[in-house]
């Protein structure tokens, strides 16, 4: 039982939320937000559980940040701003006829 309720704490529940995040926002925010989470996590380990990282960790850690950079500086300037819907009108407005 505990197995199992750790591996919906841990591992479906942030999953479900990744997604839907990536769904509803652009990639320069999830690159950010995930460059953001292994640092985030080693900084909470390291104040409240008295953790140590190994020098690999912690390039790993850089990795991921590196990765996530990459992805903000690549996706550009906000997309949504250049990209206007497809129908020509703006996401919201009313098409047809009252």
């Amino acid at each position: 039982m505990m197995l199992a309720l750790s591996a919906l704490i841990g591992v479906a529940i942030p999953y479900a939320v990744d997604t839907l995040a990536a769904r509803i926002s652009s990639a320069r925010v999830i690159g950010t937000l995930f460059a953001i989470d292994p640092a985030m996590g080693t900084l909470i380990g390291w104040l409240l559980l008295d953790q140590a990282l190994s020098p690999v960790a912690l390039a790993g850690i850089e990795l991921v940040a590196l990765a996530g950079a990459c992805v903000a500086w690549l996706e550009g300037p906000d997309a949504t701003a250049s990209n206007p819907p497809a129908s020509g009108y703006p996401v919201g407005a009313r098409t047809g006829a009252s």
